[in-house]
């Protein structure tokens, strides 16, 4: 390439791409948790994200500047270059040069060598702050190589701003100092944010990040769509963005492997292979992973992954659509799967999308009262237990008693004590089992306190304790934490301390969530009844913390923490007026 069309060339690409970067910033909110001012010690901003989480908006946010006569700025957007234009590094180089001096620097140059270098001199040599904004870079090794050199090489008021082409690229800058790296959790919109970008305050904003898990694009497409109060994986606008902006990109196999994933409850190699019969699972999540980020890893082994819920519901959608006649036998699969691994939970939540209530017929005693006693997940039973036939329930003794907790804790004691009664029958299964470990009674004592017959629910529990309590642990935590609960309503402070820390150690042995929240609850409503609203806010504080280290189910947890949440909020003002 001659000096001449070279001048040309960067000409061209530099006006392209500034015209992109006044185009990307239009509309958009200049956060400044993401700003360069808000990292003045850093080297590197690195942001890695899926897309639509607004990497490219934030790199041209950084390439803004107002004080001309202290910094210079490069802006290189790789989606200007022309498709059939290998563009290399001395190019690239060229290119960076042009920006930062103009052609006045390139009358000493003749050689692809002497542009590299000249770069090279000019950033070490450079008395202003030069921000280097760079948007898709990372798929071209050479020029890579070259942006980790200028960066390990060039003094500190030379700094960088990238986003690279996929989020595995310039792998290496990650372990480098200076470089600050923000992702998925720092780019989600917040409440304040959302209010900021859509002029919609308090519960609407709340609403917004609640049904897009503070996705930038989804917030964007949810603040356009004239259908906010449907679910986002509804709207047309998210189906044309999933659609032509994520799935069109992926390889086909990619593609139909993530539609088929977000049929499993949790995403692992070794479920997806059982339920799809393939070993493929393994290639496909580790290519996802080092381009796109779509899915992330839950819980403390990393081998399970999960996507963002509103992408997940598209592409069960999507399946359904498209593999209706599949759908029942994969959620069956994935049913069955988790049932061999006693992950009861998951086993009902696909059994209930299959609408498979045969699946009753064939489980075992432990399953439903787990899931119900220990775990607590009352919406999810009620639910399935509404598509299972009254006679498969009478059938079953570990489903009635199951099931009449459930009841009683919605506050259907009449129907709760009908279904227990149905439990006694001899035809029922597995009764024999069940009454050595004392559920039908423990589930009669407890259930006595959700209708505040408080003193009676005591002397059942007390009793049940003696004869059971060495044989069931998970049983005498919950029989203690009911003590516990109706000691604190009835203010009796000594006697909840007493029997908190008895179970606690029950708790803790048998990893009861369900008692946990309750014996939270007791402790914050005592505190509350003695008028420490600070110490109710450290204990409610604490609880949280614990919740999330065990990892108690959210459901619940939200709804019982959240309100007492409340309450002691409401002390605070009361006390500052």
């Amino acid at each position: 390439m001659t000096r001449h069309s070279l001048e040309d060339w960067c000409r061209r690409m530099s006006e392209r791409m500034w015209a992109r970067q006044c185009f990307i910033t239009q509309g958009c909110l200049d956060r400044y948790c993401l700003s360069a001012s808000a990292t003045p010690e850093s080297k590197v901003v690195l942001y890695r994200a899926p897309p639509g989480y607004g990497k490219s908006v934030q790199v041209a946010f950084a390439a803004n500047t107002r004080e001309l006569e202290l910094e210079s700025v490069v802006y290189i957007n790789t989606r200007s270059f022309p498709d059939s234009y290998g563009v290399n590094d001395s190019l690239f180089a060229a290119l960076v040069l042009y920006q930062i001096e103009g052609v006045e620097s390139w009358r000493t140059i003749k050689s692809d060598i002497d542009t590299i270098e000249a770069l090279r001199n000019a950033l070490c040599n450079a008395k202003k702050t030069i921000r280097i904004c760079l948007d898709g870079i990372g798929e071209a090794k050479h020029t890579a190589d070259l942006i980790e050199d200028l960066i390990c090489e060039t003094p500190s008021n030379v700094k960088f701003f990238i986003a690279p082409s996929r989020v595995g690229a310039l792998a290496r800058l990650s372990m480098m100092t200076g470089v600050v790296t923000y992702g998925a959790d720092e780019l989600v919109f917040t409440e304040e944010e959302v209010s900021e970008l859509s002029g919609m305050g308090g519960p609407e904003a709340s609403n917004i990040i609640k049904a897009t898990g503070g996705w930038p694009a989804l917030v964007r497409l949810m603040c356009q769509t004239p259908n906010p109060n449907l679910p986002a994986a509804t709207w047309p606008e998210t189906r044309s963005y999933f659609r032509d902006n994520l799935l069109t990109a992926l390889p086909d196999s990619t593609r139909t492997f993530l539609c088929n994933a977000a049929m499993l409850e949790v995403i692992s190699a070794e479920c997806y292979g059982y339920v799809y019969k393939t070993e493929e699972a393994d290639r496909e999540i580790t290519f996802l992973n080092e381009h796109y980020a779509l899915l992330a890893p839950t819980g403390t082994s990393g081998d399970r992954m999960d996507m963002h819920p509103v992408l997940r519901e598209y592409l069960r959608s999507l399946f359904n659509t498209t593999q209706r006649e599949r759908r029942s036998y994969v959620l069956k699969r994935v049913a069955f799967w988790h049932w061999r691994r006693g992950e009861y939970l998951h086993s009902i939540n696909a059994a209930l999308e299959a609408s498979d209530h045969r699946w009753a017929r064939v489980v075992s005693d432990s399953i439903i009262l787990d899931v119900a006693l220990r775990q607590g997940e009352i919406e999810v039973l009620r639910t399935w237990f509404g598509k299972v036939p009254a006679r498969t329930i009478k059938k079953i003794a570990a489903l009635s008693i199951g099931y009449a907790w459930i009841l009683y804790f919605s506050q259907q004691a009449r129907q709760a004590e009908e279904i227990l009664v149905s439990s006694l029958h001899p035809s029922s299964r597995g009764v024999g089992n069940l009454d050595e470990e004392g559920w039908r009674e423990l589930v009669n004592a407890i259930g006595k306190a959700t209708q505040d017959e408080l003193l009676e629910s005591q002397v059942l529990c007390q009793k049940w304790i003696d004869s059971f309590g060495d044989r069931n642990m998970v049983g005498k935590g919950a029989a203690l934490t009911c003590q516990a609960f109706i000691a604190s309503s009835g203010r009796h402070f000594e006697e909840l301390e007493r029997l908190s820390h008895r179970a606690a150690v029950a708790i803790q042995s048998s990893n009861q969530h369900y008692a946990f929240i309750w014996l939270k609850t007791a402790e914050i409503q005592a505190e509350l009844f003695k008028g420490d609203i600070a110490r109710a806010m450290s204990v409610l504080i604490q609880a949280n913390k614990t919740a999330e280290k065990i990892q108690v189910p959210k459901t619940f947890l939200n709804k019982m923490f959240g309100t007492l949440e409340l309450q002691i909020c409401s002390g605070i003002v009361n006390l500052a007026t």
